[in-house]
């Protein structure tokens, strides 16, 4: 029976990766994307991750409270025939997805093309140009330890930082609009990243050239390969970034350099080794769920993580947080409790939690089919990666964050394309 569960999780990965190669030959892959991104990271981060511990080939954080030893072979099957029905959950969400909002094409005027053309990219390129300015700033003048990035009241700093995430995502989605300046600006905004060891805004910047790929209609069935290769040393260099910010904060001393070395030498180790908590999450949800009241009120830590806890010294704390600290007894920091994990805790059980599923993954995929070609499709892209990588209301948090930086951005330049639009027009130029 474990085997079997093994062979029907393999069999449903390749039928959902199958499905996404049959929509990039029909020039549709954005309508399959968001559960082919689900089922690779199924792939990675939790049967992959089982079959390194079982192999021995790593560990798990469980092991040092003494909560759970790694997984052992035994489990496999019972995990791989959860892992199916997932999947095939979060396929029928994107299904739905597609009845409920059908793709439409409407006819714009090549008048309204050209004018809205030309605001667009007055906008986009400066709102992009000033957030790479004040988050390098930022990032220079508020330079901090990698021990202390957990600490408290950094909201606003941080905030600042990630201005410039955002602007090389813009530039990113929109193929920096093919000018060399602006290929050498990203360059050095994401040399300042790399070196800040912090991985999530590095695969936010390559998951939003994707997403622009995709938007244009740029990506084929032939390209595939390709971007997963991409990926894969993407996963190896994320590894090396967070076992080097462990090093630091660990106190054994490293440098970036050797960290890089040492993925490369041994890729499989870096990556599973650098920070992917996603199956020991769900295990330690699993333990805990039989022991945890509901509570599904604990979903919009996503809203309140905005006001800061100076303002509000008894905020809720994020679930996966009070689980870490409650059973793992660490005093900052936690893992990720992955998003089925989560979601049995918050509402109390297996059965609501796949519920919960179908529905989030209907509404990402239908917000997805409406916004896929902008930069709002991006945002969608992310949060469903980070969502199903980690599973926290501090995901969804991320992206209302780059969500927020973004809009706010444009406000200016919006505003003087307005003010230049309404002078030229009053002395007689056509807009």
């Amino acid at each position: 029976m474990d085997t079997l569960n093994q062979i029907l999780f393999i069999g449903i990965c390749f039928f959902i990766l199958l499905r996404f190669y049959w929509l990039a030959l029909r020039n549709t892959p954005w309508k399959g994307l968001l559960s082919a991104l689900a089922c690779i990271l199924y792939i990675f981060c939790l049967y992959g991750s089982a079959l390194m511990q079982v192999a021995g080939l790593s560990s798990t954080k469980l092991l040092g409270p003494h909560i759970l030893p790694p997984a052992q072979a035994y489990e496999l099957g019972g995990l791989a025939g959860k892992w199916a029905i997932e999947l095939c959950v979060i396929l029928l969400g994107e299904v739905m997805a597609g009845f409920l909002v059908p793709q439409r094409n409407p006819l714009i005027s090549q008048r309204s093309i050209s004018r809205a053309s030309g605001e667009f990219n007055f906008v986009m390129r400066n709102a992009a140009l000033a957030l790479i300015v004040v988050g390098s700033i930022s990032t220079l003048a508020f330079h901090s330890d990698l021990s202390s990035r957990a600490d408290g009241g950094q909201g606003v700093v941080t905030i600042l930082k990630t201005c410039l995430a955002v602007g090389l995502c813009v530039f990113a989605f929109h193929n920096f609009f093919n000018q060399r300046i602006y290929y050498l600006v990203s360059a050095c905004g994401m040399i300042l990243l790399v070196t800040g060891a912090v991985r999530s805004p590095v695969l936010s910047v390559a998951l939003a050239f994707f997403a622009g790929k995709i938007a244009r209609g740029e990506v084929t069935a032939a390209m595939l390969m390709r971007y997963a290769v991409y990926g894969l040393v993407l996963a190896v260099v994320g590894g090396a970034m967070s076992n080097f910010r462990g090093d630091v904060v660990s106190g054994r001393g490293a440098d970036l350099y050797t960290a890089f070395a040492e993925s490369i030498e041994n890729p499989f180790t870096a990556v599973y080794g650098g920070g992917i908590d996603t199956l020991d999450g769900y295990r330690l949800a699993q333990f805990v769920q039989p022991n945890e009241p509901a509570r599904p009120a604990n979903i919009l830590v996503a809203i309140t993580t905005f006001v800061p806890r100076a303002l509000w010294p008894d905020k809720p704390q994020d679930l996966s947080l009070d689980i870490t600290n409650r059973y793992l007894r660490w005093d900052q920091g936690g893992i990720f409790l992955s998003l089925v994990g989560y979601l049995s805790i918050a509402f109390g059980g297996y059965i609501q939690a796949l519920l919960a599923l179908f529905i989030l993954m209907t509404g990402l995929c239908g917000l997805y089919r409406k916004v896929f070609a902008t930069f709002y499709g991006f945002i969608v892209l992310l949060m469903t990666f980070r969502l199903f990588l980690g599973g926290s209301p501090f995901d969804i948090y991320f992206c209302l964050v780059y969500l927020l930086i973004y809009t706010l951005a444009q406000i200016p330049f919006k505003l003087i394309w307005v003010g230049y639009s309404r002078k030229t027009y009053s002395d007689g130029w056509p807009v």
